[in-house]
């Protein structure tokens, strides 16, 4: 069974009905959701169904991560690239706020100590290091877990931090000594495979134009706070993708997509709908053309 998209209110039902006995294995496609209840009650069906969990892609939130460590067998996907697939734990000391639902942390902690082997030293907050999550909810701390053979953080968790790049992994402290294995979030080093998970390919890469050096960050068509950005840009392992707009905007996708170049363009479309979108760098290259000069085409491409 693979599931994916939003949980909400009497998902747990449906759920019940479709775990039927021939059904082994649960693959989590990102599912979504910040409700605990709502969390939970699909966990609760996981557990009773006795089946195994696989994470494929992010598994981030509260309802992914409640269902994966429900699983009798917790999997990491070991298709596509293995940076793409991770697991997020949140970890605080006060309250979720969701619309009208509060939830206090100290459950989840619970909850995540009693399916794991996470310690109360394991999930205390470091004071230093908060951010929060949504709007209304307290400050928090987030444990990040790779697959084992993930050259991404050497599959290590990370302990995220900071309120404007709580999102970047790169800029989040590993953790010595703590792996997804050790930690029991999953329970072994195997990884699942299924041809049915195939990612689509990612868009081309322009070829290398020669507008710049790929570290000279005066050159990039940006304002003062993108360059920082691109700073960050430079710091992410491969694959990688830095776009920019006509109107010197910027951003990034990394090895936690599974098709950086695609996933940076449909971001800067997504925050300037109306302007125009390039690629600026593609891994190590520089392959950006001015605004004012049409995409050169293949034939057009001069490599220095």
């Amino acid at each position: 069974m693979f599931v994916h998209g939003k949980a909400e209110k009497g998902d747990a039902d449906k759920l019940k009905e479709r775990l039927v006995p021939a059904i082994k294995t649960v693959v989590l496609r990102s599912p979504t959701g910040m409700d605990w209840d709502i969390a939970t009650a699909l966990g609760k069906q996981i557990e009773k169904a006795e089946v195994t969990t696989v994470v494929h892609g992010g598994c981030y939130e509260l309802v992914c991560p409640a269902m994966f460590l429900s699983g009798k067998q917790r999997l990491f996907s070991g298709t596509s690239r293995l940076e793409t697939h991770w697991v997020s734990l949140y970890i605080g000391e006060n309250t979720f706020v969701l619309k009208d639902t509060t939830t206090k942390l100290s459950d989840i902690h619970a909850w995540w100590q009693n399916h794991t082997k996470l310690s109360g030293r394991d999930v205390s907050v470091y004071r230093e290091s908060f951010f929060s999550v949504l709007p209304n909810s307290a400050p928090m701390d987030r444990k990040v877990f790779f697959p084992i053979q993930a050259k991404y953080q050497n599959g290590n968790v990370i302990h995220c931090s900071g309120a404007a790049k709580s999102q970047q992994f790169i800029d989040c402290m590993p953790v010595p000594d703590a792996s997804a294995l050790s930690k029991g979030i999953i329970t072994s080093a195997d990884l699942f495979t299924d041809p049915r998970l195939k990612e689509p390919q990612d868009t081309p890469a322009p070829a290398p134009t020669g507008f710049a050096k790929l570290d000279a960050i005066d050159a990039v068509p940006v304002g003062d706070n993108c360059k920082e950005i691109y700073k960050d840009f430079l710091k992410q392992p491969s694959p990688r993708a830095f776009y920019v707009n006509d109107s010197k905007g910027c951003g990034w996708q990394n090895a936690q997509s599974f098709t950086p170049n695609k996933s940076a363009l449909s971001r800067c479309k997504q925050a300037r709908p109306n302007g125009e979108c390039r690629l600026y760098a593609v891994d190590d290259q520089v392959v950006f053309t001015p605004f004012d000069k049409p995409l050169p085409t293949a034939a057009d491409v001069v490599l220095p």
